[in-house]
């Protein structure tokens, strides 16, 4: 199709093309090149080689539709064709009719596609009526075009074809010459390095970056049509400072219609750049523009896509990730995979659980090595920062959710590097979809924490309530404690008379006694706990005290009714053990066991107050019943002592009752202290008499207990009185035990003491049953 006001001479433009077939390679012949309409009606055709009768016949009989060809032995290959003069141009399709096997499809169209710019220059020559003879080198150019497309493999890959574009256009130049090839940026205003004959280039391609404004300057001052060569006369030193570090250079801008996508440098270090074929390479840049175009949307439209899949694919993860460290090390991953060869370190404000691969370190905003990090970390703003002694880019990027920033990420790249505004909004929005999911994980982590922390405290609560025994509920607590904190040690002090552990008067109790019984260090802990009611959490206590038995303490004070009645105290050998998160835990866990505990204490006052005598303090004669048959049912023999105070009517008579109630007390006192209070069960019997139960102890034994009792009442008493005992026993082997026979048998071996004179000992006897009692 055609529009304007001038039709082209297809003709004279075949004419100009393949004026001499021998320049046409072999491998292509024999064939039918030919112009036709996009509807199939050829324009132009021209044959090349020797065509025999059946290919210029099915050429002739071609389907407009697709150019089916009939024949099964010939196929037609087209690319799509434009051809502009002035104010006019064409629109249709270029192709060649060959056999099947004369060579790949592939090369063929790249060969295709290396005709077309010598089509575009004849249809220039025809229009300024140039003679013919300037194509003399048309053909080398198309070669080289069609070379690189196949060297490359028809690549859409910008840098592949960049760097194999750059090297063949150093057979243009001397080898003292550099060839470096810098294009737009599609997703920036600068103009970027995109390959280099010369390493050292490429590894300084920050330095030959410059913006399309400041290049379209130097384009505007130039009046020059079509391809031209800007030297380096024409080329302010502010412009491009680092090229003037050479000894010579020249620029070739390349364009795509009017906008200038890139352009060719050629540099030396050494005289003259050479600039014999600079025409041949005028050529080859000006008629790969729109493939260069091609590629640089190629590219742009790639990057896009990876940088798409590469945040779907880790928001994915994060979002399928209540894991942190798991988050982080994705996070790690993507950034090497959008920038291979970066360094990516993390500075994290918490201490979460990660791998040791991972390359994470503790934020300290105070540290003024980290100043940039800590900066980022307060404002939230991602910061770029390029190294003069390095030479290295740096982004510092927070990791910032809905709530707060979580820490900051470095990258640092191995050269000076400018990150595009879509670069830096694709980095900040992965690191604000890692942050959020950080926090979600955060809180999702700190939500079961927060459930197990309960549980622990409600578990441990109503174990202690349900189980209200003093001694088994601290055992109990301190188990819990050193389980929930992996402590090395726990210990519970009591500091009220009234609240201390009733086995042998103890004030605290510990897994290890001997290490806490004279330790200075820790009775200090303990005087805080005591005086101050205030918390102890230190989490390197050698930086307090010289040689701590431990470094890492957690004291909290156990407070009821406002007073300090007890403290916890909790141990660990390695500094800096215990989280924040585990104070707080051991703080709500004690508060609420304080009650348990004192309730506990409470019930045991409770239950003594029911089974204890008022006045004498011993048990009363109810709760021993329940104790001896208990151990009838459990022990293999066991021994009673009853005891009565002799001539107790005539101390009240004398001395008046309360001077006989405090007679009573005197020897209940005594019973006390000569039994064993973990075993033995001293009672109030009634009246003036008393008793004492004895587990798995025989009569001998019994005998002996009782014969101490006489002896140290008899002396220590005021008024002075005497006792008489009566001692029975009983045992599994001489037949079911009987509680009531065990009472009696004591009783009548009391009665005979009575009788014989007071004041000693006697032992039942089965004679004994044959006396009757008076």
């Amino acid at each position: 199709m055609i529009t304007g006001e001038r039709s082209l001479n297809f003709s004279t433009i075949f004419e100009t093309v393949f004026q001499d077939d021998c320049l046409i390679p072999e491998k292509y012949k024999p064939a039918i090149f030919f112009l036709a309409e996009n509807n199939g009606e050829v324009k132009v055709s021209k044959q090349i080689g020797d065509v025999p009768f059946i290919m210029t016949d099915s050429f002739s009989h071609m389907s407009p539709d697709c150019f089916r060809v009939p024949e099964a032995d010939y196929i037609i290959m087209t690319v799509d064709m434009t051809i502009h003069n002035n104010d006019y141009s064409w629109q249709g399709l270029f192709g060649a009719f060959f056999k099947k096997d004369a060579r790949e499809l592939g090369e063929v169209k790249a060969y295709l596609y290396g005709l077309k710019p010598s089509i575009h220059l004849a249809a220039a020559m025809n229009k300024e009526n140039v003679p013919t003879a300037r194509s003399l080198h048309t053909f080398n150019v198309h070669d080289k075009i069609a070379h690189m497309l196949k060297e490359t493999h028809y690549t859409d890959e910008l840098n592949v074809f960049t760097d194999v574009f750059a090297h063949q256009l150093k057979d243009y130049v001397s080898k003292e010459d550099d060839v470096a090839v810098l294009l737009k940026d599609p997703f920036s205003s600068y103009y970027v390095l995109e390959a280099s004959t010369n390493a050292t280039l490429t590894d300084q391609k920050s330095q030959y970056t410059i913006e399309q404004m400041t290049l379209a300057g130097l384009l505007q001052s130039s009046d020059k049509k079509g391809p031209y060569i800007i030297e380096k006369k024409d080329v302010p030193y502010s412009l491009f400072r680092a090229l003037w570090a050479y000894n010579d250079f020249y620029i070739m801008p390349i364009f795509y219609k009017a906008d200038c996508i890139g352009m060719i440098m050629v540099l030396t270090s050494h005289g003259e750049c050479n600039r014999t074929h600079s025409g041949e390479m005028l050529k080859l840049t000006s008629d790969l523009g729109a493939w260069f175009n091609k590629l640089i949307h190629a590219k742009q439209m790639s990057v896009e896509k990876i940088r798409k899949d590469l945040l779907l694919k880790v928001t994915r993860k994060f979002y399928s990730s209540k894991d942190v460290g798991e988050i982080l090390g994705e996070i790690v991953e993507a950034l090497r995979e959008a920038y291979p060869g970066c360094k990516v370190n993390l500075m994290l404000s918490n201490e979460w659980d990660v791998a040791e691969t991972l390359p994470v370190q503790m934020l300290d905003i105070q540290d003024s090595v980290e100043e940039t990090a800590a900066k980022a970390y307060v404002t939230g703003e991602l910061i770029v920062t390029d190294t003069t002694i390095s030479g290295k880019t740096i982004l510092t990027v927070p990791l910032k959710g809905r709530q707060g920033v979580y820490g900051v990420f470095e990258m640092e790249m191995a050269v000076s590097q400018i990150f595009t505004h879509s670069e830096l909004e694709f980095i900040q929005v992965l690191a604000d979809t890692g942050g959020n999911a950080i926090e979600n994980a955060e809180l999702y982590q700190q939500s079961r924490q927060y459930i197990e922390d309960l549980q622990l405290i409600n578990q441990t609560s109503h174990l202690i309530n349900s189980n209200l025994k003093v001694n088994e509920a601290v055992d109990l607590m301190m188990n819990k404690i050193i389980e929930a904190f992996q402590a090395d040690e726990a210990g519970f002090i009591m500091f009220d008379d009234r609240w201390t552990f009733k086995d042998g008067g103890r004030t605290w109790k510990y897994p290890s006694e001997e290490l806490f019984e004279n330790n200075v260090k820790i009775a200090d802990l303990v005087m805080t706990l005591k005086t101050g009611k205030q918390e102890v959490f230190l989490g390197d206590w050698s930086k307090n005290v010289k040689n701590p038995p431990f470094k890492s303490v957690i004291g909290i004070p156990m407070v009821h009714n406002s007073q300090v009645i007890g403290g916890v105290l909790v141990f660990k050998k390695d500094p800096y053990a215990f989280s924040f998160d585990s104070f707080k835990l051991c703080q709500s866990l004690v508060h609420h066991c304080t009650l348990a505990f004192v309730n506990a204490i409470l019930h045991e006052e409770m239950k003594e107050l029911v089974v204890t005598d008022y006045l004498t303090k011993l048990y009363t004669r109810e709760y021993m019943d329940e104790i001896v048959t208990d151990s009838m049912k459990n022990d293999g023999y066991g021994a009673f002592i009853l005891l009565d105070i002799d001539h107790f009517k005539s101390i009240n008579d004398r001395f008046g009752h309360q001077a006989g109630d405090a007679v009573i007390i005197q020897v209940a006192k005594v019973i006390q202290s000569y039994t064993k209070q973990d075993r033995d069960i001293g009672v109030r019997w009634g009246g003036e008499e008393l008793a004492v139960y004895l587990p798995k102890t025989d009569a001998n034994h019994a005998g002996d207990v009782a014969e101490r009792i006489r002896i140290i009442v008899k002396e220590e008493t005021e008024p002075n009185v005497t006792v008489s005992c009566g001692v029975s026993s009983w045992a599994s082997e001489e037949g079911m035990p009987s509680l009531t026979k065990l009472f009696n048998d004591a009783d009548k071996a009391l009665y005979r003491a009575k009788e014989t004179g007071r004041d000693k000992v006697e032992f039942f006897h089965e004679t004994d049953n044959n006396v009757e009692e008076l």
